[in-house]
């Protein structure tokens, strides 16, 4: 057997030159026994290829790897030097608040104790004082009514009341009231 043709075209002739029976694959024309060569050495370089691809994509992982190793490295760097820079002013800071809670302490304790004593006058008063001083805004309690809008999507007539019944849901609001230093 011998081949003939450019690089798309090949003509298989026997021993007395004639062309044999072909086989038609994409635009080459092989005889029968020609077309499991050509399609094994089709399947090496595809395995080939796949396998270097592979490859690449190996060392690709390994040198993302070796990329973020450095990069953590690096940050455990910065963050040391970012300690040794600011630990004393980190340190003072804690001081600090520290020496401002302490300090704090009993004017926090005495506002505590004077808003407790507002908040529980303030429901047999039932509405806002507002004075030069602060105001006492009083908030009434109630009843807070949710509908879980997913459920109610899914009802194909939301007019009718039967329906939404079983979605309702209901809370109750805490009265509550809020103080204000002016």
């Amino acid at each position: 057997m011998s081949f003939e043709g450019g690089k798309t075209n090949f003509h298989a002739r026997n021993a007395d030159g004639e062309i044999e029976t072909q086989l038609i694959v994409g635009q080459v024309s092989v005889c029968p026994e020609c077309y499991d060569y050509l399609h094994l050495t089709q399947d090496l370089n595809t395995a080939a290829q796949q396998k270097q691809e592979e490859k690449q994509e190996i060392e690709t992982v390994n040198m993302s790897e070796a990329s973020v190793k450095v990069l953590l490295e690096k940050l455990k760097r910065n963050k040391a030097a970012k300690d040794q820079a600011v630990g004393g002013l980190v340190q003072n800071l804690m001081d600090t608040q520290e020496e401002l809670r302490q300090k704090a302490a009993p004017f926090d304790h005495e506002a505590e104790k004077l808003e407790a004593e507002i908040k529980e006058l303030m429901p047999a008063i039932a509405h806002t004082i507002k004075t030069e001083n602060g105001a006492a805004s009083y908030r009434k309690g109630s009843v807070r009514v949710t509908y879980s809008a997913k459920e109610l999507d899914a009802i194909p007539n939301k007019a009718v009341w039967e329906y939404i019944q079983p979605y309702r849901k209901e809370s109750t609001v805490a009265a509550s009231t809020n103080i204000e230093i002016y």
